[in-house]
């Protein structure tokens, strides 16, 4: 460890400790237990933030999480100079798969209790701006269909076509059609209130909820990484855990009804939040950004990862549409 690695150690009283390099933290094994200590480059109010959000859902008995312990500074951080570091519980169970069936709905649930717990405290710092989210908006839904219109034009007169135009313009009609579908329901939906109503409730949503911040130990799912939480629609995160599940649906996968319906034990959606969770997963995300990623610039070359990722995209859009056909129609 370097110096300033034990003035780290220092600031948490730490003395006589293992030390093992991980990705982007040092694990310090201690006779109480083993724990991360991480350089983050968030501000200090920040990780007040999330130490309140994780503190409270502890308290509230949601504990399955990573913890900050204090510093000598008496703070969930230690500061020294211009640098900040924290220290959490290392939780060593194996990655949540959310391809697997039996992990994919123990996510759901623990979410689910998460957003209950999440939506009946006002947090002290949620009326702080710096942690409201910028929630997908239908004018920004508006301005992403005539985005995708807009490269069609432009392929119109173009002389060559790469195998990415030919594939962009093959499947043009379908993907502007769920893009006006999407608009249409949310429109039609009461989308903006309930978005509203979030940032003035102060609900706080988790924001990154992918593999390398769920573990799962049998039944137990621990949620960890609270870095990206913020002010927010909570219906984001399980949209993104649904499209997650999508990626890569086994075989016997379960009807998407029978998901909602998990997620409905623990924190029951209404009517008009289901539709608006129907108008979300029409929206076809993934097509929409890697066309913006590239045909944001002219390219001598077609980069093999972009390509891959229309393919994979488009090669699915009929296993993507049929399970989302009985919630959707």
């Amino acid at each position: 460890m370097d110096d300033l690695s034990i003035k780290v150690l220092r600031a948490y009283d730490i003395k006589n400790a293992g030390i093992i390099k991980e990705k982007g933290a040092y694990r310090v094994r201690l006779a109480s237990g083993d724990f991360l200590i991480r350089k983050t480059n968030q501000a200090a109010k920040k990780i007040q933030f999330q130490h309140e959000v994780k503190e409270n859902l502890y308290l509230a008995g949601f504990q399955n999480i990573d913890r900050f312990h204090f510093s000598t500074q008496n703070k969930p951080y230690v500061q020294l100079d211009d640098d900040i570091y924290t220290m959490t519980d290392y939780i060593n169970y194996p990655e949540a798969c959310f391809s697997n069936n039996a992990d994919f709905m123990r996510i759901l649930e623990s979410t689910a209790k998460m957003h209950a717990l999440l939506r009946r405290k006002n947090f002290e710092y949620a009326s702080d701006s710096d942690f409201f989210c910028e929630d997908i908006s239908i004018p920004e839904y508006e301005k992403s269909l005539q985005r995708i219109k807009k490269i069609k034009s432009g392929l119109n007169i173009e002389k060559r076509l790469s195998d990415i135009d030919v594939m962009f313009l093959k499947n043009y009609d379908y993907y502007t059609n769920r893009i006006a579908q999407s608009i249409s329901k949310l429109k039609s939906s009461k989308f903006e209130d309930y978005v509203k109503k979030s940032i003035s409730g102060g609900y706080v949503r988790h924001n990154n909820l992918k593999e390398e911040n769920i573990f799962v130990n049998g039944a137990n799912v621990y949620i960890t990484n609270f870095s990206e939480i913020s002010v927010g629609y909570y219906l984001f995160d399980l949209e993104n855990i649904i499209r997650r599940y999508m990626k890569n649906l086994p075989k016997d996968c379960v009807p998407i009804k029978e998901a909602i319906n998990e997620y409905n034990k623990y924190n029951e959606l209404s009517e008009d939040e289901t539709e608006i969770l129907a108008a979300l997963l029409l929206y076809p995300q993934k097509f929409i950004k890697v066309s913006a990623q590239y045909y944001s610039k002219k390219h001598a070359f077609i980069p093999g990862s972009i390509y891959s990722r229309m393919k994979a995209e488009i090669d699915n859009r009929e296993i993507y549409g049929k399970y989302l056909e009985e919630f959707t129609s």
